[in-house]
């Protein structure tokens, strides 16, 4: 998809075309970049970043978390990712 593009430009368009995901606003703006950062930095491909960011694991990573802080962020997430194997509940590659 846009895995050419440079790393700036990639967060922008994958956060872009997940903003609308139902926990975008639980992570706000510049935490849902921290993920998507992350999941590029991990070698994800944008269709599975997409797929993780639209999953129900944003919000069992957001359940998940042991501070009281508004929002979720990304060492939320990732020390989540760390302890699931997302790909098998997926079901890609």
């Amino acid at each position: 998809m846009i895995e050419h593009a440079g790393k700036f430009i990639r967060i922008h368009i994958l956060a872009e075309l997940t903003s609308n995901a139902y926990q975008y606003h639980a992570y706000g703006e510049d935490n849902w970049r921290g993920c998507i950062v992350g999941l590029i930095d991990r070698g994800y491909s944008d269709e599975r970043i997409i797929s993780i960011l639209r999953s129900k694991h944003m919000r069992w990573a957001n359940d998940a978390r042991k501070h009281n802080r508004k929002l979720a962020n990304a060492r939320d997430f990732f020390k989540y990712l760390d302890r699931t194997v997302i790909e098998e509940v997926l079901g890609v590659d």
